[in-house]
């Protein structure tokens, strides 16, 4: 792995978390994310065709309620759900795509009111006749003249209504100054009025009204009108309904509000649409379909239907306070603020806060798959294109409303369209697609304004390095790498490590980590400066877990141990062959089945609990029967009694501890150092009782005499070593390989046209190879001279004329390490290799050689 800070050394280790669940994730890839709601609150979704999971970083399986079923996730047998799903979170609410479902409408019908009528006594004039023709049949009131009475919008309705009342089919009634009609069918009819006078007296309230102004200020709860405008056109037409002030039913006072029209389609069909994944006050979670606002004004020609239905949602995303879809070549984005709602507020006028729909456009077919919200920006990606979604000309502080908002094209490059692009920094990376194989691209907005990014290929040095099929493509931004996975590859992980410099590239590194046994790795995800990695074994899913910061260290030791699987004897349990005797061994049950033989290792850590050694005892005496360790009990001598009374507390001038119960072989000896050990504290102050000796050191590999895959309890593997770990500190897990191919070494030379350029005429023989290193354990050099064996040079550690290690402890060296190889530079290949589980880093490499010139370049 390359590191701006370590140098070149070998890969982080996968350490064991927990087992997610037992059985196979299926023959697909599922679709694993993490949601990261604060910081504190994080959990992991996994889906697969037709189930949904959600787990802690812990690898604790959560609870999840599935209310509406799980039909949502099925997915084509032959699909991967890693391609076929999408998420995006708003605090406990994460949005789910299936880009397998087609959007429709539902099949309910907006609220009608009937054929109810109401007629409007607007005003009351004397020595007129009011008329209302009920279905054909005219009844009349004549208020009195002038000097004999007078005149109330009151009378003239209650009269009207008392007439039209003998209207056989009809019910009729008056309430205050409007008349009441119904048809006792329900069914349709003709109803007018008109006065004598102006002829404006009267409104007839049925169905439709010319102008808002027509409608009176009381009527029946939930009474709908249609408003038109212009006779030439629809366009301007809404839709009102009544709202009592007080209460949800009657007549009486209340106001007219815009509406949906009645008796229409109006609702999404909610089991098409993304679902939601919701995280519950009591940590419990529940999958269910998402309340989607339905259409809450006009009609399906003045609101129409947005962009999505009737296509597939290929993408989710949230940008500006806005969620966003992307189906076809349109981009549509919710209401501001309300993220269920797509239908606009009124349709009488455009309101900032409205959805916004809008087409990619171009002169070809550019079907959006992929969103990224970037520098102020909405990047959008279709197969064959790349565009912006922002203010345009408004300035990149403008508000994102429908009349400010544009799609602008950016650049033209082919985009697999499996996996979507990710950020990382001021930078964002797509994959390409290369036929047999994957590449990557790097995108980069110098100026948020400028319409034109600064973009590069960084796999263009090597093309057939990443399989297609990719699948996962994460990112760590604090440690400014790129991970990918590909199902055609499925024990490998691939690193891009990269560094900048203000705007100067310093690194553009590629690697891949490979996983030995029976394994599938599923999915990965970053938090942090972690990778966490999903991974499939023969008996179930498995989360785990590395660190990619530089110079981690493990608990209870000065290093980090290089062992996949890691895992600590806490989580193990430990079965003793004749402890204290001849021949002890520890039988190590794991918490997992081994998925190989012969790559388990235990590494030795230090107990932090321990006290240092045989001068650092407890100055206050613990009470009886509790355990007590010591770290170093080097120098502890035993008579021939088996007590030992050399040790003292911590800062006391002389010895004052009492050790009885060392076995027979150790009377008369000296415990040797590094060696650990475990007592017992008595009844007596500073007397303690023999437990056992802790022989494995810090550092110390012991490799296993015999293993079984699946011989412990819960058919996890164990394996069998040599002494008694009964107390003992200690990491287990797989050994895994590193190997680092150098490239071929080349002359350069300045040409004179200017450049660099590799120097084609001299003979270059090698005769020898140097790496330098630092705090690195064994390795090897390997040279393969074309058509030669291969000469393999072990390092151990240790170096020439410096003292080695104590038997046990770890062999960790500062220096270089010089081969020879004698063969020409373009038939040798020179690799490092290395299977230790101690750490091991490289700063650099030299080389030294024969040259013979034969010409020169003019």
């Amino acid at each position: 792995m390359p590191s701006s800070v370590e140098g070149l050394k070998k890969r982080p280790p996968f350490a064991h978390v927990d087992e997610l669940f037992t059985g196979s994730a299926g023959s697909t890839r599922p679709f694993i994310d993490v949601v990261d709601r604060d910081g504190v609150v994080r959990y992991i979704v996994l889906i697969t065709d037709g189930d949904l999971k959600v787990f802690g970083l812990d690898g604790a399986e959560q609870t999840v309620a599935f209310p509406d079923g799980k039909g949502y996730l099925d997915v084509a047998n032959t699909s991967d759900p890693a391609n076929k799903f999408r998420l995006t979170s708003i605090a406990d609410y994460s949005f789910i795509n299936n880009r397998e479902k087609t959007v429709a409408m539902g099949s309910t019908t907006s609220p009608t009111f009937g054929t109810k009528s109401i007629v409007f006594i607007k005003a009351a004039n004397l020595n007129t006749t009011y008329t209302v023709t009920l279905n054909g049949t005219a009844k009349t009131y004549t208020t009195p003249t002038a000097g004999s009475g007078t005149a109330s919008t009151v009378t003239i309705a209650n009269s009207l209504a008392t007439a039209l009342n003998t209207i056989s089919g009809f019910t009729v009634t008056n309430d205050d100054f409007i008349i009441r009609i119904t048809k006792d069918d329900g069914g349709d009819y003709t109803l007018t009025s008109t006065d004598d006078t102006t002829g404006l007296d009267t409104k007839v309230v049925k169905a439709v009204v010319d102008g808002i102004t027509d409608l009176p200020t009381r009527a029946e709860h939930g009474h709908i009108i249609k408003v038109q405008g212009t006779t030439s056109t629809s366009l301007d037409d809404y839709y009102v309904k009544f709202e009592l002030s007080a209460g949800s039913s009657g007549f009486g006072e209340g106001i007219w509000r815009e509406t949906v029209a009645p008796a229409i389609v109006y609702q999404f069909d909610a089991d098409t649409m993304p679902h939601v994944l919701v995280r519950e006050d009591n940590g419990t979670f529940t999958f269910k379909k998402h309340t989607w606002s339905h259409r809450i004004a006009g009609d399906a020609t003045t609101a129409s239907n947005p962009s999505f239905v009737g296509q597939e949602i290929q993408s989710i995303n949230v940008f500006r306070n806005r969620l966003v879809f992307l189906a076809d070549e349109k981009v549509i984005l919710s209401a501001a603020a309300d993220y269920a709602r797509f239908w606009p507020e009124t349709v009488q006028t455009v309101v900032d806060s409205d959805p916004i729909d809008l087409n990619a456009g171009g002169t070809d077919v550019n079907i959006l798959v992929s969103s990224l919200s970037f520098a102020n920006t909405l990047l959008l990606f279709s197969r064959i294109g790349q565009f912006r979604l922002d203010t345009g000309s408004s300035g990149v502080a403008a508000p994102l409303t429908p009349s400010t908002a544009t799609i602008t094209a950016m650049t033209r490059f082919e985009m697999d369209t499996g996996v979507d692009p990710i950020a990382v920094g001021r930078t964002c990376f797509f994959p390409l697609p290369k036929g047999e194989f994957s590449g990557l691209r790097e995108y980069f907005l110098p100026d948020v304004t400028g319409s034109v990014p600064d973009t590069s290929e960084v796999t263009a040095s090597v093309p057939r390095y990443i399989p297609s099929n990719l699948i996962n493509l994460v990112s760590s931004v604090s440690e400014e790498a790129i991970i990918a996975l590909s199902k055609d590859q499925p024990k490998r992980i691939y690193l891009y490590k990269f560094l900048f410099e203000q705007d100067q590239k310093l690194q553009s590194a590629w690697s891949y980590w490979e996983v030995k046994g029976e394994k599938t790795i599923l999915g990965t995800f970053t938090l942090d400066n972690d990778l966490y990695i999903v991974t499939q074994y023969s008996d179930g899913v498995y989360l785990e877990k590395t660190s990619l910061r530089p110079e981690s260290v493990d608990s209870g030791t000065s290093m980090e141990l290089l062992l996949d699987r890691k895992t600590t004897e806490a989580n193990c349990s430990i079965a003793v062959t004749s402890p204290g005797g001849l021949g002890t061994q520890s039988t190590i049950t794991l918490p997992y089945p081994i998925s190989k033989t012969g790559i388990m290792a235990v590494v030795g850590r230090y107990d932090t609990e321990a006290y240092l050694d045989k001068q650092n005892f407890p100055t206050s005496a613990p009470s009886n029967g509790t355990a007590v360790s010591i770290r170093d009990a080097g120098g502890l001598s035993v008579n021939s009694t088996g007590v030992a009374t050399n040790a003292r507390t911590t800062g006391n001038s002389s010895d004052n501890v009492t050790i009885n119960g060392f076995p027979s072989h150790l009377w008369s000896k000296s415990i040797g150092e590094g060696v650990g050990l475990a007592v017992t504290a008595t009844s007596t102050a500073h007397t303690y009782t023999y437990q056992n000796l802790i022989t494995i050191r810090h550092g110390q590999v012991i490799m296993p005499t015999s293993e079984t895959l699946t011989g412990g309890a819960g058919s996890n593997g164990t394996m069998v070593v040599l002494g008694d770990l009964t107390g003992a500190k200690f990491y287990v897990g797989e050994l895994y390989d590193m190997t680092y191919e150098f490239s071929t070494p080349y002359l350069k030379e300045e040409p004179q046209g200017g450049g660099i350029a590799v120097a084609a005429g001299p003979y270059l023989q090698m005769r020898n190879w140097s790496v330098i290193f630092d705090e690195t354990s064994a390795f090897e050099l390997k040279i393969t001279p074309a058509g030669r064996d291969v000469q393999t040079y072990p390092y151990n550690g240790i170096s020439l004329g410096t003292s080695p290690p104590l038997l046990g402890s770890p062999s960790l060296d500062t220096g270089s390490f010089k081969v020879p190889v004698m063969a020409r530079n373009i038939d040798t290949k020179v690799e490092i290799v290395s299977s230790s589980p101690l750490p091991c880093r490289f700063q650099s490499a030299e080389w030294e050689g024969f040259l013979h010139t034969r010409t020169r370049r003019l």
